[in-house]
């Protein structure tokens, strides 16, 4: 009980600390250091956060479904001749749907960091050396693309959930990274191209052909896209519902601002 006497909550990370320091042990911010200052715009982020945390999920369990169909169902199937264009039919239907949902994602995705990357500019503690802008724009510039979304994201991590979330992170960035390379190497050497569709008076093996040159390159898809999009969707939420608490307390201390004294 004498030990919880002389813990205090911080205001910025909401963690106990200790009433003996001068600042948190956490975050290191003083005493008296707000929440947020209150003469920067901040943006709404939970719903935001929620609809690109949801369309990552989405894009990655059909992702998952596009890259491990063709090892795991299309090379069995293929071999029927009954049923052989449903297997195509399928495996080009999840493609689109892959593509899709990545497209919607990504959107989201790119709207959700930028408001939560300008947020970071009204909290006192932060210490990001890339603006807002990076949030959008490094996506977009090649060789730049392979890093500066990682420390973007890194970045408003940092600020929102300190360093236990750094492997996350890490773990992202390096899948993140992975997938680029593996996608131009695996075009530059011919994997998983194959024939498109062979023509169904072509023999049987061909068939097995064009799903067994897939099968390999999916499996290792499949592995960055499902590693990737949970740790992403997880960090989303979590540093969306922390931002959410400092925009909920900015609105409380500009109330009590407004308040007459």
């Amino acid at each position: 009980m004498e030990a919880t006497r002389q813990m205090r909550t911080c205001e910025c990370c909401e963690r106990l600390t200790s009433m003996a320091s001068l600042v948190c042990e956490w975050c290191y911010s003083s005493a008296d250091t707000p929440p947020t200052w209150l003469n920067n715009r901040m943006y709404k982020i939970k719903v935001w956060g929620i609809a690109a945390a949801t369309a990552v999920a989405v894009a990655t369990a059909v992702g998952l479904g596009a890259n491990l169909f063709p090892g795991l169902v299309g090379v069995r199937l293929v071999e029927d001749g009954a049923v052989r264009a449903a297997v195509y039919s399928a495996y080009f239907g999840l493609q689109l749907g892959e593509l899709l949902s990545f497209v919607l994602a990504f959107v989201l995705v790119l709207v959700w960091m930028w408001r939560s990357a300008k947020n970071l500019e009204a909290f006192p503690r932060q210490s990001g050396d890339l603006s807002a802008g990076w949030a959008i724009g490094g996506w977009f510039i090649p060789i730049g693309n392979l890093f500066l979304p990682y420390r973007i994201l890194s970045q408003i991590v940092r600020e929102e959930l300190l360093r236990r979330w750094a492997g996350i992170v890490g773990l992202w960035g390096a899948c993140w990274v992975l997938s680029i390379v593996g996608s131009v190497a695996a075009a530059f050497l011919g994997f998983g191209q194959g024939t498109l569709q062979p023509a169904q008076f072509d023999p049987m093996s061909a068939h097995v052909e064009y799903f067994e040159s897939r099968a390999t390159y999916g499996y290792a898809s499949a592995l960055l896209v499902g590693v990737g999009g949970i740790c992403l969707t997880i960090l989303i939420l979590a540093s969306s519902r922390a931002q959410a608490k400092r925009v909920a307390a900015r609105a409380e201390r500009l109330a009590k601002v407004a308040v007459p004294g």
